[in-house]
């Protein structure tokens, strides 16, 4: 039942996000690979360690497999951002990376316009659209609190959105980008526990060290996830 009512607002969500931006393959790749990277770590998360009161009561109710779902909506706001800033294939300016940072409020805003617009949810549904909207929120905040949009420090930070924070860098190094190669694993990796504290969540960091060649098998798998996606695209 939890898995019905997941794939329900998944879908929903997903025919809006395939409508604004279906000639994107690459960001609905990314967005597959930090769903399957945080379901690795969070179903590897030891009960024993610091968890937030929204994320523990959101896994308990809706369960890993649902709540990874709502991954794949962590960059639903760059559906708004110019496909030309995307695309470009040097370093950011500082004011293109301003106008590319909203992206973040921009998703929360989408999420929370449909959440409001549907009548008679029950609590399973309402659950699933919070959790989107907090990992959406969350996903660019740094430990340190140098982080976007409200410069969290860790503890002001959901479990989620630790996790989404480190699936998300993973993605991004380990694929081929216009503004750069991809990365090697080893070299990830490196970069993952050297801004372990920093950027990313100690614990969290841990987890991905030790599922590391589950997390690295994933972007193979996904080879042929992508080449279908893109297919499927180009016939809408």
């Amino acid at each position: 039942m939890k898995k019905f009512y997941a794939f329900n607002v998944y879908n929903e969500l997903n025919f809006l996000f395939s409508i604004i931006n279906k000639d994107n393959s690459n960001l609905h790749k990314h967005n597959i690979e930090v769903s399957k990277i945080a379901k690795i770590l969070l179903e590897n998360y030891d009960k024993k360690l610091p968890i937030d009161n929204f994320s523990k009561r959101v896994l308990n109710k809706l369960g890993v497999d649902s709540v990874a779902l709502a991954y794949r909506f962590h960059d639903i706001g760059k559906t708004y951002i110019s496909q030309e800033i995307l695309d470009l294939d040097r370093k950011l300016t500082p004011d293109e990376f301003e106008v590319v940072k909203n992206h973040v409020s921009i998703g929360v805003h989408i999420v929370k316009e449909l959440f409001k617009s549907r009548k008679n949810m029950d609590t399973f549904k309402q659950a699933l659209y919070a959790t989107i909207i907090n990992i959406i929120a969350n996903h660019h905040e740094n430990i340190d609190g140098k982080g976007y949009p409200n410069n969290k420090n860790g503890e002001q930070i959901s479990l989620l959105g630790k996790v989404a924070r480190v699936a998300d860098v993973i993605s991004a190094l380990m694929t081929k980008r216009s503004y750069k190669d991809a990365w090697n694993e080893k070299d990830v990796l490196s970069y993952i526990n050297q801004n372990k504290g920093i950027l990313f969540d100690e614990n969290v960091v841990n987890i991905a060290n030790q599922h590391w060649k589950s997390i690295v098998s994933l972007f193979n798998k996904n080879q042929f996830e992508s080449i279908v996606l893109s297919r499927v695209q180009k016939a809408m």
